[in-house]
This record gives C-alpha cells, structure tokens and sequence, in this order.
C-alpha cells in the first residue's frame, strides 16, 4: 500500500469519524441560550397628587401616587389589567421630587392576586420630559422571582408653577411594565 493511499483513507476515516461524533452531538441537543420570557407586559398610566402643592422651596408634602395597568399581556391568562397605589408623607420640592432611590410597591392583579416589586429607582430628565425607571424582582405572590421593568414617562415640571401657591398639585405619567422570567 503506497503512503498516498493510506493518507487517502486516514483522512476519510477521520472525516468519517468527525461526521458521526457531530450528528451524534446535535441528535442529543446541545445546550442552547435561554432567552428572557415575558410574563406580563402591561401599558399604564400614573396619577400623582400633592399636598399642598410643590414649591421651588423645600416642605412637607403629602403624595399620593395611583398607577393603573392594562389590557395586560400575560403567561396567567387571569391578569387582564392591574393597579398600585400608595401614600406617603415626604420633604420635597418642585426640585428634588424625582429623585433616585429604592422601595416596595405591591401590584394587585385582575384575578385578585398580588405581587410585591422591590426597586431601585432611576430618574432621567431629557428635553420636556421626566423619565422614571424601576428596575428589580417580583419578591413575593404571583410571579415570584421573576425580574421587573417599570418606566414611567410624564412632562417635565412648569418651574413657574412653582414660584407661588397652590404650586404644582398633580402630575399625570404615560407608563409600561413588563415582567420577565429568565
């Protein structure tokens, strides 16, 4: 047998054998990248009243935020729609409302179940605008341990609004949540 021949037929059986390992690979599977799956993604909107109004100096206002989201998209064909609402008391003015920071909200779901969203909290002010990003997990009820986006777009504030009482009493938000599982 000449060597010509014998590379010959070595490079068809290694060719061969490198067939055969290949498919036997990708009959099993292999492993793959798992995408981010959406469970809910929900439109919005946000209402926000203050009082007393917001002034360009530093006061006590009391806050009332009120979100509601829907029609919904959802894994949990139950949630069609949903809401958030909270009250607190805090040292603000029309300079320093949308501030950084974290917190908890609880979102109540159509099918009467809740989910508890810890954040951190995010503010940007591009031209007319104040953009408000949460970013973080649904630690508890429907969707536990799934990741959460909340961005939450409004007008930035009339500073002349604020110059003199009532200042500025209410803000108004267009919003998107979505909810995702790894």
């Amino acid at each position: 047998m000449s060597t010509v021949v014998g590379r010959t037929r070595a490079r068809a059986l290694a060719a061969a054998l490198s067939t055969i390992a290949l498919t036997s690979l990708f009959a099993a599977g292999s492993p793959r990248a798992h995408a981010a799956v959406a469970d809910l993604t929900c439109p919005g909107t946000e209402s926000v009243t203050f009082t007393p109004g917001l002034l360009l100096t530093l006061q006590q206002v009391t806050l009332h935020t009120s979100r509601q989201w829907g029609p919904c998209v959802s894994s949990d064909p139950t949630v069609s729609s949903g809401s958030d609402a909270e009250s607190f008391v805090n040292t603000i003015s029309c300079l320093s409302v949308a501030a950084a920071g974290t917190g908890t909200v609880t979102f109540t779901w159509s099918n009467g179940r809740t989910s508890t969203f810890a954040f951190t909290k995010s503010v940007s002010h591009p031209v007319g605008q104040t953009v408000v990003t949460y970013t973080g997990n649904i630690t508890a009820g429907e969707f536990a341990g799934d990741s959460a986006l909340e961005t939450i777009t409004g007008a930035a504030l009339n500073l002349t609004a604020c110059l003199a009482p009532p200042g500025i009493t209410s803000t108004f938000g267009v919003a998107v949540l979505e909810i995702t599982s790894a």
